[in-house]
């Protein structure tokens, strides 16, 4: 990786280090050599994740980052700091340790005294920065005596507004215009407001075809002292709004962690949470009925259950009433409450009540 990204993130540590009243960090060469070969394996192995962090028999402080754009632009050194350095609208000065802080206590950490940066790029285009500190910083007990409150209040990071993505719809085989010649514009611009409240806005423009429809979303998320998070969203169609909002309670993602739950495609679980609220009085929604009935929703459930098991040369399940009665019973207790848990184990029927045909 060329000198200047290297520099740029020295330089960068170095600003935000003098605001927390520590000594700069110098760049080291065998540091850069570590880095940069570390962050070639990962884009390799596309295994993201930290090194042994030993270096000739050393430990050593680690900070790695990841970015995924269309444009494969990589990041400039101001922009990975940025990123490990925003971390500090989480911590809690004082203390020895806050969650999720870990890249910001790095960066200014007191003890370290050099630094060297390494980046790559994997073939899907993700980009890759590894940063290795010497000595190691983040040391259990030590925090009081080595991450210090700045000078003046916490200013966040400016975030750099994406450029607006335009897309054209094309019918003709020779690249012309189909029946809607519609060209949709997309702007997404996120601001931390404030050192807990964070706002995303999410404008999409289609333009062409009958009419131009113009949609905002708006979504503005809080983080209590408790840790409770309420993110509420504004979605605007035409000039229509609506609102939800969205309450978290604290150690529901923790707690929900253990969970058998699907992930999307950038590692984040589809999370049920604790309290679905309306933006107006705060009561929890009531469930919405199910369209289908039951015995064709049973059905369907056991018919796809069956064509899996098929698939995997055992035999079928059969239908038992008994334990679709059990199952609703406790469906619509979980739907009361507006939670998603299993049932205690003194609560389920012994095991051989039912099997296959």
């Amino acid at each position: 990786m060329g000198s200047k990204f290297v520099d740029d993130a020295v330089a960068a540590h170095n600003v935000y280090r003098a605001k927390h009243k520590v000594g700069p960090l110098t760049k080291a060469k065998d540091l850069c050599e570590y880095a940069q070969k570390w962050a070639d394996n990962i884009a390799k192995s596309g295994n993201f994740r930290h090194s042994d962090c030993m270096h000739k028999g050393e430990r050593l402080g680690e900070n790695i980052a990841m970015k995924y754009t269309s444009s494969g632009d990589p990041f400039t050194g101001q922009q990975v700091t940025d990123q490990w350095y925003s971390e500090v609208a989480k911590y809690t000065f004082g203390s020895d340790f806050s969650s999720g802080t870990g890249h910001f206590t790095q960066v200014v950490w007191k003890g370290s005294k050099e630094v060297g940066l390494g980046q790559a790029k994997a073939k899907d285009g993700k980009i890759f920065v590894v940063a290795s500190y010497r000595p190691a910083g983040n040391m259990m007990g030590q925090f009081k005596d080595n991450v210090f409150k700045p000078d003046g209040p916490i200013v966040l990071p400016k975030k750099e507004e994406p450029k607006p993505m335009t897309f054209r719809s094309f019918g003709g085989a020779d690249g012309s215009p189909g029946d809607s010649g519609m060209t949709r514009i997309v702007h997404t611009k996120t601001m931390p407001t404030t050192t807990s409240t964070q706002r995303t806005v999410r404008t999409v423009t289609n333009q062409g075809g009958p009419q131009t429809v113009s949609r905002m979303v708006v979504t503005e998320t809080k983080t209590g002292p408790n840790g409770e998070t309420i993110t509420t969203t504004k979605e605007t169609i035409n000039g229509k709004e609506t609102t939800t909002t969205k309450v978290t309670r604290k150690g529901e993602s923790e707690r929900l962690k253990n969970l058998h739950l699907d992930e999307d495609v950038t590692g984040n679980k589809y999370l049920p949470t604790n309290a679905w609220e309306s933006s107006n009085n705060h009561i929890p929604a009531k469930p919405k009925p199910c369209k289908q009935s039951s015995n064709e929703f049973i059905d369907d459930c056991v018919r796809a259950h069956n064509n899996l098991r098929a698939r995997h040369g055992v035999p079928p399940l059969k239908h038992n009433p008994d334990l679709s009665a059990h199952a609703q019973k406790w469906a619509e207790h979980l739907a009361e409450l507006n939670v998603m848990k299993h049932r205690a184990h003194s609560q389920r029927i012994k095991p051989g009540f039912a099997g296959p045909v």
